[in-house]
């Protein structure tokens, strides 16, 4: 659970700083968000500061991806109630109010800020510089987060390898926002809405950035990496032929790259993977299920068929290519058979990283409303399975299980 720890009892001669605590519970492009607020309050006389009772105003930064991370989020607005000043003034940033707008409201009635609404806090803080003035934060800085990014935090039901490098060595490129897919589980797609990719010269523009600044491993963020540049006329083939002709000491990392965007470009991929091998980092590719039946329940448009067949090419034309996949376990409907089919999946290809989690019901998804949950007890030791396997895995691949930012 989430503790708040950085407190103090000096409530006294405050009101005239300008000083905000920041609370991060979301995932990496949300965090990335939190680092463009921290350089808009800087450039506007705000100091970050690490004792929430010396804040005069305090971010909240929420998360709704699955029941943990919601728990998570209301204990921290929870405590931030309990510890703050009483003049302090609290906004809830993040997916959950999007999410679950109804479970927020019985904690919290302040402010809100949508993760698509970022420009609204010029309205909520009148300063003179705009956050459209300010350019994005493509480093995230521990300094500005509590809890601080390379925190471990225990969530029941995730299991990851360590694939990180300490986020302050990383340059984060946020290519685009929103997504394509129309996958029955996520809730994410409530809050981040449709697909708006970058302009591809900004992007390049914000490389060229990083590159000159010693950056060496640079992480492709988006909702899905692959829908990239549909909405703008150009695709993600094109993206990655513009950053990989850069010259230059660097790797490039890419998160959230859907199955059925590496079908859609699969020729065109393996001969700039292989073209680029001594570039390319890590591709994460969620396969979520090695079950035909939960993959058309969740209404992903590809079959393990197809999963295996685009890994196998890869893997021929670029041996020891580095793909890091996710698995959902406890989708309404799994069979022991499923599961067992994504057991299998989880040891066809050795994978540098795998996250496990385990399904939870999110407030007006399609999967919600699915008939045949599988009781808790019978995921936890699924989990606990697949676990299992993961260790192995991890003793046969060499890799060693930490956690991932």
């Amino acid at each position: 659970m989430f503790n708040l720890t950085n407190v103090t009892d000096n409530k006294t001669g405050l009101d005239h700083f300008k000083r905000v605590f920041i609370v991060s519970m979301g995932c990496s492009r949300r965090r990335a968000d939190v680092a463009w607020l921290a350089k808009y309050f800087e450039a506007n006389g705000w100091e970050i500061v690490e004792e929430i009772q010396i804040a005069n105003l305090i971010l909240v930064y929420t998360c709704g991806f699955c029941q943990e991370k919601e728990d998570m989020s209301i204990s921290a607005i929870l405590q931030v109630t309990e510890f703050k000043r009483s003049e302090a003034r609290v906004i809830v940033c993040g997916c959950l109010p999007k999410i679950n707008p109804q479970r927020l409201s019985g904690v919290f009635q302040g402010e809100v800020l949508l993760p698509r609404e970022l420009n609204r806090i010029d309205d909520i803080i009148n300063e003179s510089i705009k956050l459209s003035q300010i350019e994005e934060a493509n480093v995230i800085i521990n300094d500005y987060l509590y809890p601080p990014a390379q925190k471990e935090m225990e969530i029941p039901g995730f299991t990851v390898l360590d694939i990180t490098t300490p986020v302050d060595q990383v340059y984060n490129l946020m290519v685009a926002k929103g997504c394509l897919s129309r996958c029955s589980f996520c809730a994410i797609k409530f809050a981040m809405g449709k697909l708006e990719s970058k302009p591809l010269d900004r992007i390049i523009y914000e490389f060229k950035n990083g590159l000159a600044k010693g950056y060496k491993i640079f992480v492709l963020v988006g909702e899905d990496i692959g829908a990239y540049g549909i909405d703008i006329g150009t695709n993600v083939v094109e993206l990655l032929k513009r950053i990989l002709e850069v010259e230059g000491d660097y790797k490039i990392r890419i998160v959230d790259f859907n199955m059925e965007w590496i079908m859609e470009y699969l020729q065109e991929l393996k001969m700039l993977f292989k073209k680029y091998k001594d570039k390319m980092d890590i591709v994460m590719i969620p396969v979520q299920s090695g079950s035909n039946k939960i993959l058309r329940l969740m209404n992903r448009q590809y079959t393990i068929e197809d999963v295996n067949h685009c890994f196998k090419e890869i893997g021929k034309e670029i041996p020891g290519f580095k793909i890091f996949t996710h698995v959902m376990i406890g989708f309404p409907g799994e069979s022991e058979d499923d599961f067992k089919a994504t057991l299998r999946f989880m040891a066809s290809y050795p994978f540098v990283s795998i996250l496990i989690y385990g399904y939870s019901d999110r407030p007006n998804t399609a999967s919600s409303r699915l008939s045949e949950k599988v009781p808790e007890k019978a995921k936890m030791l699924r989990i606990d399975k697949a676990y299992a396997l993961l260790n192995r895995l991890c003793s046969i691949n060499n890799l060693k299980r930490k956690a991932i930012n």
